[in-house]
C-alpha cells in the first residue's frame, strides 16, 4: 500500500484484525488551521478508527498502541502524528 503525501497507515493486528476486517488501511490527515501542515494526534486518529470499526472500541482498552514500531505510552493527545508514520493496534495476545 502506497502513501499519499498527508497520510498514515494504521496497522491491525490479531483479533483487531478481525474487528476492523482488513489487515490496513491509510487514513488522510487533516491539514492545520494554523500552518497548513497535515497532523493529528494520535488519540484523534484513534477516535476515528473506532467510529469507522465500532467492533474495535472493546479492544482498545487492552491494546497496545505503537507510532513507527514504538509503543505509545500515556497519554495518546501529545502524540502528534505526522504524514507518512505508521501506528500499529496490537491486541492482547492469549493462548498457550
Amino acid at each position: 500500500m502506497s502513501l499519499h503525501n498527508s497520510q498514515v497507515r494504521v496497522l491491525y493486528f490479531a483479533s483487531a484484525r478481525e474487528a476492523a476486517g482488513t489487515a490496513e488501511e491509510a487514513i488522510a490527515l487533516p491539514s492545520s488551521e494554523q500552518d497548513g501542515k497535515a497532523a493529528m494526534t494520535l488519540q484523534a486518529l484513534l477516535e476515528l478508527v473506532v467510529a469507522r470499526h465500532v467492533s474495535l472500541q472493546p479492544l482498545m482498552i487492552t491494546a497496545l498502541v505503537a507510532v513507527n514500531m514504538e509503543y505509545v505510552e500515556g497519554d495518546t493527545a501529545a502524540v502528534l502524528l505526522q504524514p507518512g508514520d505508521e501506528v500499529a493496534i496490537i491486541p492482547p495476545v492469549s493462548g498457550g
